[in-house]
């Protein structure tokens, strides 16, 4: 079935849609979807609207609506990314379309790498990548900020999860009860953090590690490529939870 992003849609009380600009370019330039073909329409809130093709040219796509379906979050996650370099950053959002993570936040640390990507490819890697895995939910693109930034606004999270190369024994017990915590909650909020390419200093380390409530995570593997941690990284959360 054929998709497409409609970010602001007004479609409240309404039969039908009427659709012109960039957003149906694909569909009727490239597929040229016919009349009677069957479209979902997603919002980026959430939303998946089904409709089937009325009428379609270059410059307009007419759609009925044949049903809403609303989702909700069962939990938030969010990713704190040491800035990798460009392709692997692009393959990085749209792994984190396809895993549901809600917000990617850029972190800047020592290792890291310049955040290269202009706002319109970032919106065309996450409409691709919304499309492809039906995901309802746009994802978002918080200002880059420092660990030490980042580390000021964590009130709003049940757990933040670290994965390291460090087993941290004295924390196991702790780690256990973090996440009792995190299951007891209607909707938990998680934030994963991950390193550049690089690594984190020591000092940037040592500044997580004493994060009250921080999870501290070693997982029996080799060095990962950043794409391959961050599906890791949120498969083992998905497990938790």
């Amino acid at each position: 079935m054929h998709g497409i992003l409609v970010p602001k849609l007004v479609y409240e009380g309404k039969k039908s849609l009427h659709l012109e600009g960039e957003c149906i370019f694909h569909l009727t330039r490239v597929l040229r979807v016919r009349e009677n073909e069957s479209v979902v329409v997603l919002n980026g809130e959430g939303k998946k609207i089904l409709t089937k093709v009325l009428s379609s040219t270059k410059k307009s796509l007419d759609l009925e609506i044949i049903s809403i379906e609303a989702s909700e979050r069962n939990f938030v996650i969010d990713l704190a990314l040491g800035i990798p370099k460009k392709d692997t950053l692009s393959e990085i959002i749209k792994k984190c379309v396809e895993l549901g993570v809600r917000r990617l936040i850029p972190l800047q640390t020592l290792y890291s790498q310049p955040l290269v990507l202009a706002e319109a490819r970032l919106h065309s890697l996450i409409e691709s990548a919304m499309i492809q895995s039906n995901n309802p939910f746009y994802l978002e693109i918080a200002e880059k900020l420092t660990l030490s930034q980042t580390i000021l606004a964590l009130n709003e999270y049940t757990g933040v999860v670290y994965f390291t190369e460090k087993l941290q024994e004295d924390r196991i017990k702790k780690n256990l009860q973090l996440w009792k915590e995190a299951k007891g909650e209607k909707t938990p909020k998680i934030l994963i953090v991950i390193g550049p390419e690089g690594g984190l200093s020591v000092e940037e380390e040592n500044q997580l590690l004493a994060i009250p409530n921080l999870i501290s995570v070693h997982l029996p593997a080799y060095l990962m490529k950043c794409p391959t941690a961050v599906c890791t990284a949120c498969g083992y959360i998905f497990a938790q939870l």
